[in-house]
C-alpha cells in the first residue's frame, strides 16, 4: 500500500496512523474509492457534562466500533479529537453509502448515554465523496468535499450519512 495522507492525518503523534489506501493493483477493475469523514455529534457538550476521561473512553469505543465493522478494504483512521476517516470502496455512491451506513450504525448500537444530544445517546455524522484518483491533489480534494457533506449532515439534524448531495438518514 502507499501513503497518500499521512500530510494530512498527522496531527496526532501519540498514535500516529498514515492513512493508505489499499493498492488498486489488488481491487477489482474500475473499483472505486471513498472518503467518509465522520465526526462524534455533540462531542463538545459530552465532554462538558461527562468530562475528558470519559470523552477519551468514548473516543475509543467509538474507533473500536467503526474498526470492528471494517470489511474487506475498509479502512479507518484517527484524525483529530472527535473526528475519524474512513476509506471503503464502492462502484456507486449507493454502495458506499450503505458500508458507511453500517459504521454509522454501528456507532449508534454501542448506545452509550449522551444527555447533551437530542438522540439521548452518542452518535456520529459522516459525509462521504468518491477518490478519483490515487494522487494527493485527488485525496486532498476528495476529503475537502467529504468534509463539506459532513457539514451539510451536521446542518440536516446529525446521525446521518451525506454524500454528493444526497441525504441518507
Amino acid at each position: 500500500m502507499k501513503s497518500i495522507f499521512a500530510a494530512l492525518l498527522s496531527r496526532r503523534p501519540a498514535r500516529p496512523k498514515k492513512l493508505e489506501l489499499p493498492s488498486r493493483r489488488r481491487g477489482r477493475p474500475g473499483q472505486n474509492y471513498w472518503a467518509v469523514m465522520c465526526d462524534v455529534d455533540h462531542f463538545r457538550a459530552y465532554n462538558d457534562i461527562y468530562g475528558q476521561a470519559a470523552g477519551d473512553e468514548v473516543l475509543r469505543r467509538v474507533s473500536d466500533a467503526l474498526s470492528r465493522n471494517c470489511r474487506g478494504d475498509d479502512r479507518v483512521f484517527s484524525r483529530c479529537g472527535e473526528e475519524f476517516v474512513l476509506v471503503v470502496p464502492g462502484e456507486s455512491l449507493e454502495r458506499a453509502s450503505a458500508r458507511a451506513e453500517r459504521h454509522r450504525d454501528a456507532v449508534e448500537r454501542l448506545q452509550i448515554p449522551h444527555q447533551g444530544s437530542p438522540f439521548g445517546i452518542v452518535t456520529i455524522s459522516m459525509g462521504l465523496a468518491t477518490i478519483v484518483s490515487g494522487g494527493r491533489s485527488a485525496t486532498a480534494e476528495a476529503l475537502d468535499q467529504a468534509d463539506q457533506a459532513l457539514c451539510r449532515a451536521k446542518r440536516a439534524g446529525r446521525n446521518r450519512v451525506v454524500g454528493a448531495g444526497l441525504a441518507l438518514a
